[in-house]
């Protein structure tokens, strides 16, 4: 039985592709194209013979030139290899054969978070209006009609900025939710789902010191006097102004630090430390700090609104969906160990999500209420 790529592929040979598919079939050349990590040219010619030997002798296709041709055999060779799986964001894509009424009911994240104040009070900034939410040691608490929340100074007579220090606000995603805020000294959060932020409702004159759990980015106000300190499963990053990505979620092996911009300095359990320049990522477990060129905009993708899956197991990818659509996922049997390419917006809804991984026929999916099966 052929599977949902090789029949696209048919199509796009035999001309009878729609415009749509057309897209999706090119999209994969257009990823490949970029790809460092080709076949060699022996693996290549015995791909393209093992695929053309599967295709029909009298299929007729339409493209005479030489350079359509080339785009045809590349696909194909990705085909045939399975390694690598490429996506745009296409309209439309099978429905997902499992999917049933249940999967409809799996919407992705929305903007929601508690927000716990020094004294302990919850708030759900979802349920709230827009405007001040709360008033602490000086600092107007305020939540804007974007959904944003902001802490700014005011001046208040009789005021004990001592008091502000020592008190902390905590602010939480629940899985299936993401926020943003501004610190008192004008540092802007963005956090992804299951994902918290604690941090005093004044920072001391020596530093600016959160605590991060999950994963968060970061744009933080220059201010030469006061070090910006991030504190992240057993890791502190060390900053005065910059722009950077911390994942340190405790379920995963690594904690991963990703420069966007500025300079960083990683601390690891042993006081092993070193600078970060743009572009790079540190990934840190116990006190070994592996470091690698990355493209630092693709660990933001999250940030944008998108799943950017950049050579990663199926393992990895579903710990993302299962944050973001707060869902629980299982495997049966063994999942693939080749690794995905590709890019997906995360406000689509969760069956097309699931289709689209399902494409290269090395992964299928089976969802149970909000459980989602995974197996070869």
């Amino acid at each position: 039985m052929k599977s949902e790529v090789e029949a696209l592929l048919e199509k796009y040979l035999e001309g009878k592709a729609s415009q749509e598919e057309c897209a999706i079939v090119e999209s994969w050349y257009l990823h490949l194209a970029d790809e460092k990590d080709m076949p060699s040219a022996k693996q290549i010619e015995a791909a393209r013979k093992k695929v053309w030997n599967n295709l029909s002798a009298n299929r007729k296709t339409h493209w005479k030139d030489k350079f359509w041709l080339g785009r045809v055999a590349a696909i194909l060779i990705v085909v045939c290899f399975g390694s690598y799986f490429y996506f745009l964001t296409p309209k439309k894509y099978p429905k997902h054969a499992n999917g049933g009424s249940a999967m409809h009911e799996i919407r992705p994240g929305t903007n929601t978070a508690v927000l716990t104040l020094a004294d302990g009070k919850k708030i759900i900034l979802a349920d709230v209006g827009t405007g001040q939410i709360a008033m602490q040691s000086g600092i107007k608490v305020t939540k804007t009609a974007k959904g944003e929340l902001i802490y700014e100074f005011t001046h208040v007579i009789n005021d004990n900025p001592a008091i502000g220090e020592a008190s902390f606000n905590t602010i939480q995603t629940p899985p299936g939710g993401q926020y943003q805020l501004q610190l008192p000294d004008g540092s802007k959060v963005w956090l992804n789902a299951a994902s918290s932020l604690k941090f005093p409702v004044r920072f001391g004159d020596r530093e600016r010191k959160v605590e991060l759990v999950g994963e968060g980015y970061f744009e933080v106000a220059k201010d030469k006097k006061r070090m910006f300190k991030v504190s992240a499963n057993k890791l502190e990053i060390n900053v005065f102004g910059t722009h950077f990505n911390i994942s340190a979620y405790p379920e995963d092996n690594k904690t991963k630090t990703t420069l966007l911009e500025g300079s960083v300095k990683v601390i690891a359990l042993d006081y092993h430390s070193l600078f970060l320049k743009p572009g790079q990522q540190a990934a840190v477990k116990g006190s070994a700090i592996e470091v690698k060129t990355v493209d630092a905009e693709a660990a933001i993708g999250w940030k944008k609104g998108l799943f950017v899956f950049d050579n990663e197991r199926i393992e990895t990818i579903m710990k993302r969906i299962s944050r973001w659509y707060n869902v629980d996922v299982v495997y049966t049997g063994r999942t693939s160990k080749e690794r995905f390419m590709g890019t997906i917006s995360r406000d689509e809804d969760i069956n097309k999500v699931l289709d689209m991984l399902e494409l290269t026929d090395l992964v299928h999916f089976k969802v149970e209420g909000r459980r989602i099966i995974v197996m070869p």
